[in-house]
């Protein structure tokens, strides 16, 4: 199923990776974690300029591939509602088209921003709203690699703002002062192709 995906949804996601990976504004030699890799993408756009890149997914087989891809990143099998690091690890995370497969959203961005530095960066994209995205392409897909999803799992705009909030939420609470420490964050909403195009 890994290989399956690897040359149907992930160039499908590679538009999507990009703009992920542009919206963090990386910067040289920072730690930069790839939520939900799948296959590498946006991990191995990410790479380069010293940065040192992780990629955390619980998918074995997507791992292996990514691996293969890209012998020069480190991938990590672990669920990524409870990462095995220890609290700012990572100046930026990048997720693309993975937040939208929690069964907590809120709890999976407080365990994302818990690994994050205070004034670091974290770049989500999510594919919604269900009226913009065209479903018969990518339901039949999911299905095809084992992933049972429901159209009504994609966030709404409005689901999003909420979790942004969280995120605003968990940002005040933080004990650090100082008005550079703001975590910044960047959740996307990126619907599909219409079917028109």
């Amino acid at each position: 199923a890994a290989g399956a995906y690897q040359s149907t949804m992930a160039p499908a996601l590679w538009r999507i990776a990009e703009q992920v990976v542009a919206r963090a504004a990386l910067q040289p030699n920072e730690r930069v974690l790839d939520v939900g890799p799948g296959t590498g993408t946006a991990a191995g756009l990410a790479a380069g300029q010293g940065r040192e890149v992780v990629g955390l997914d619980a998918a074995a087989g997507m791992l292996a591939i990514a691996r293969n891809l890209h012998p020069e990143l480190e991938f990590v099998e672990a669920d990524f509602g409870a990462i095995p690091v220890e609290d700012a690890a990572f100046d930026v995370l990048i997720c693309v088209h993975a937040l939208h497969f929690a069964s907590d959203r809120v709890a999976a961005l407080r365990e994302w921003i818990r690994i994050t530095r205070p004034g670091g960066r974290v770049a989500v994209s999510v594919p919604g709203p269900a009226a913009a995205t065209w479903t018969p392409a990518i339901l039949p897909t999911y299905e095809a690699h084992g992933i049972g999803f429901a159209v009504t799992r994609f966030p709404e705009a409005a689901d999003l703002a909420e979790l942004q909030g969280h995120i605003a939420h968990a940002d005040d609470a933080e004990e650090d002062e100082d008005a550079d420490g703001d975590l910044n964050a960047l959740v996307g909403v990126h619907g599909s192709r219409s079917q028109e195009e």
